[in-house]
């Protein structure tokens, strides 16, 4: 899998799969606007097209995650997904042209982006941020899909990188944004790795979710923060 994307790719033609092009029809040169590049008439307006549908694009990201969790990436292909989803592949390209776009956003209907909270005192919202995570863990094939996107994501540079700057680059800047809160208001040793911080708590959760099956609970949550920050406070923890 390429994961190409067709973006760009100039909307008067269509490449067909045996690498031929097809051009839209041309006038008829018997008539006035074949003829002059102009119509008698008054100037057509374009129509806009008929308006997404929400419940197709549920389909085909629903059918995607299945593939995920029951195949995994190699084993998720558009064709395989528009026939899962029942709708034309031509349907399914037009909202996803590239196989890497139509996973990540099946990763984003999982896993909405968590709110970061701001309740003034870093423990709070740390605790808030990590029992967040932890929701992302109640989709049933959520496990499944982690394991297939983890393991592509050390083969597929492509996959890893559009996933890193477009999906996980957002989310974590504003994480390590609150860390920094604590540090400026002095709850937090400012000689502290705040991307290290990080890691060691979201680490937590994706370690039991997807390899040892641990207990994720808020309680869980809130110990492995008070874990955490009596390593990192700046007064007693």
């Amino acid at each position: 899998m390429s994961g190409v994307s067709t973006r760009g790719v100039s909307p008067s033609s269509t490449t067909h799969r045996g690498g031929g092009t097809e051009r839209p029809p041309r006038a008829h040169s018997g008539s006035a606007e074949g003829a002059s590049g102009a119509s008698d008439g008054p100037p057509r307006v374009a129509r806009p097209g008929r308006p997404r549908s929400a419940e197709v694009d549920q389909a085909i990201l629903a059918a995607a995650i299945r593939m995920l969790a029951e195949h995994g990436f190699d084993g998720l292909t558009m064709e395989g997904v528009a026939s899962e989803a029942g709708v034309g592949k031509a349907t399914l390209y037009r909202r996803w042209p590239s196989k890497i776009d139509l996973v990540l956003d099946a990763i984003r209907s999982m896993k909405p982006m968590v709110d970061i909270p701001d309740h003034g005192d870093v423990r709070s919202d740390l605790i808030d941020m990590v029992t967040g995570a932890l929701s992302w863990g109640g989709h049933g094939d959520y496990t499944e899909v982690v394991s297939a996107l983890m393991s592509e994501l050390r083969r597929n540079t492509e996959l890893a990188t559009v996933y890193r700057e477009q999906f996980l680059a957002p989310r974590r800047a504003e994480s390590l944004r609150m860390i920094r809160r604590g540090i400026d208001r002095g709850e937090v040793r400012p000689d502290v790795d705040v991307d290290l911080v990080l890691d060691m708590l979201i680490g937590t959760i994706v370690y039991r979710t997807t390899i040892s099956g641990g207990e994720l609970t808020e309680a869980v949550a809130e110990r492995a923060v008070d874990q955490v920050l009596r390593g990192i406070a700046a007064g007693p923890a």
